[in-house]
């Protein structure tokens, strides 16, 4: 390698390309020839494309042909890059080689591009290539492209393939795409590919960089008889954040009637809030009459930068059975030096019928250290 190294710095192109074309068709070591496309890559010469068009043909190296590949797409002025790269397409076994050159062609500046990209999502006979094309049209620079890729949505029977045009769109376009992701969301059809359909919809929302997706979203909650895009969505508010998207969530964490929605409206908010409004948690605790949501509610209200008052862990102990809660709660008393903390801890180590809440406790005021507390110890190991 060092030699080769020592050749470039010659700068006499007519050595270089003797000898790195020499090595790409003896050497059998696929690092070496690797090294050589890297290398020849940087050589100013004409002469250069030839050599890779051939490398990214014959090569038996998949490695090899995927460096020789990304070279010859620094050639895009050259006519026969996109017809070798489509013919690459044609002929390659390896699919990940296949996909390289996906993403290789949308680098192109040529017009034909989009409809090269669209009859790949279109007929391709592997659906993962059919994915790619689809995702690399958002990187192609034409307006036709988005045009295409609405109507790779409308036409094609992939559902893969919808989500990745969807995706792409948002890509391409965040404006103007929003009424079809709404529409799509909104819609009725049954089955499991529908459904994920609708779900991939809310998703690409949350993706649009526009205030006005809000009250899309909104109307999706509130209109949506699918639960899981309602779920969705309130991850979506929960990525735009903002005061309407957060009142909305606010309203379905303390729904009585719908328990998915209100967990997925907990989690949300703690997305949106970042650890700020303790209480509102506290309060879903308090109110919901789901032991989900009140759970989920019990790690926001811990998770939260203010965290919970130590009245209102006590408080909170003293209002469920539950003994998961009651031991999360615990662990919360233990963060806390206060004398009602250890008070508490100390009732909960004698009487909790839980061994394992009673455990944690002891092990909570170990955790606290206090005269107070190691005097509850004390006394705890007294009445043993």
């Amino acid at each position: 390698m060092a030699v080769l190294y020592a050749l470039m710095d010659s700068e006499d192109n007519d050595q270089i390309i003797d000898t790195v074309s020499s090595l790409l068709e003896n050497s059998k070591s696929a690092d070496v020839r690797k090294h050589a496309v890297y290398m020849l890559a940087d050589v100013d010469d004409p002469r250069v494309l030839d050599i890779m068009i051939e490398v990214a043909r014959t090569d038996p190296d998949p490695d090899v042909r995927r460096h020789a590949i990304y070279a010859i797409s620094e050639y895009p002025d050259d006519d026969r890059v996109i017809d070798t790269m489509v013919a690459i397409m044609k002929t390659e076994k390896d699919p990940d080689i296949r996909r390289h050159v996906l993403y290789a062609i949308a680098e192109v500046d040529r017009p034909d591009v989009t409809k090269i990209l669209v009859d790949v999502a279109m007929s391709d006979d592997d659906e993962e290539m059919q994915k790619a094309a689809t995702y690399a049209l958002s990187e192609v620079d034409d307006p036709e492209a988005t045009r295409a890729l609405q109507h790779v949505l409308q036409t094609t029977k992939s559902n893969e393939v919808k989500k990745a045009a969807l995706y792409a769109l948002v890509e391409r376009d965040n404006e103007t795409i929003v009424p079809t992701l709404k529409q799509i969301a909104l819609g009725k059809e049954p089955g499991d590919e529908a459904e994920e359909l609708r779900r991939a919809a809310v998703y690409a929302l949350a993706e649009v960089d526009d205030p006005s997706v809000v009250p899309v979203l909104n109307e999706i909650v509130k209109s949506s008889d699918d639960p899981e895009v309602k779920k969705a969505a309130f991850y979506a508010l929960a990525e735009h954040g903002g005061p309407a998207a957060i009142e909305s969530m606010k309203t379905a964490a303390l729904d009585p009637k719908n328990e998915e929605l209100a967990k997925a409206a907990v989690y949300g908010l703690m997305e949106a809030l970042e650890g700020d409004d303790a209480s509102f948690f506290l309060e879903v605790y308090r109110k919901s009459p789901f032991e989900e949501v009140r759970k989920a509610a019990l790690w926001a209200t811990l998770d939260s930068n203010e965290g919970a008052s130590v009245p209102s862990l006590v408080e909170m102990l003293k209002g469920t059975s539950d003994p998961d809660e009651r031991r999360t709660i615990v662990w919360a008393l233990g963060e806390s030096e206060s004398d009602d903390a250890v008070a508490a801890l100390a009732e909960v180590a004698r009487t909790d019928a839980d061994r394992e809440t009673r455990r944690a406790a002891v092990q909570a005021l170990g955790e606290i250290g206090t005269p107070v507390a190691k005097k509850a110890l004390r006394d705890l190991l007294g009445r043993q």
